[in-house]
C-alpha cells in the first residue's frame, strides 16, 4: 500500500535512497535496502570562567555530524544479493549518502566511514551497520595522493 497522508504532513520512512562509496553509486535499484538512519550533531565545548569560577562565556568548536545507517542486501536471486556484500564500506572510505526526494536532507553529504559491521543470524537477514562522520572544517573527503 502506498503511503498517503491527510491533515498534517510529516516526513515518513527512510529518506536515504542510495550510497556513493569511493565514487561508485549503489542505489535501491541495486537492491541495497536502507532500514534505519540516524543523524547526531556534536561540538567541542570550552567554558570561560571569571575569577569566582562563574561561567561568563562559552566557545563551541569542532562541529561534527555522526550518521548511523543500517541496510540489507537483496536481489532477484540469492547470488545477486550476495554480490552486494562488497557494498559495505570499510573504515577510511569516502561515502556519500543519497536522497532522491529531499536534497536538503542533512544526510545527503560526503563523509568518512568510521566503522562498519556485517551481521548475520539464523533468524534474520544479513544487516549492514555503518558509522559515518563529517567534520565542519573538512570540505573534500577525496583521498589525497602524492
Amino acid at each position: 500500500m502506498a503511503v498517503s497522508q491527510i491533515g498534517t504532513a510529516v516526513i515518513w520512512g527512510i529518506t536515504t535512497t542510495g550510497m556513493n562509496k569511493n565514487g561508485t553509486l549503489i542505489t535501491n535499484s541495486d537492491k541495497l535496502r536502507f532500514s534505519s538512519q540516524n543523524v547526531a550533531k556534536a561540538t567541542g565545548n570550552m567554558e570561560h570562567l571569571d575569577g569566582n569560577g562563574e561561567v561568563v562565556g562559552n566557545t563551541c568548536y569542532n562541529q561534527t555530524q555522526d550518521f548511523q545507517i543500517e541496510c540489507y542486501p537483496s536481489g532477484d536471486t540469492l547470488s545477486a544479493a550476495r554480490t552486494l556484500r562488497n557494498a559495505l564500506p570499510v573504515p577510511g572510505e569516502r561515502v556519500q549518502l543519497v536522497d532522491a526526494v529531499d536534497t536538503a536532507n542533512p544526510m545527503v553529504t560526503e563523509c568518512l566511514c568510521m566503522s562498519s559491521d556485517y551481521r548475520v543470524s539464523n533468524s534474520d537477514k544479513v544487516i549492514f551497520s555503518m558509522t559515518l562522520k563529517r567534520w565542519a572544517g573538512i570540505t573534500n573527503y577525496a583521498p589525497i595522493t602524492t
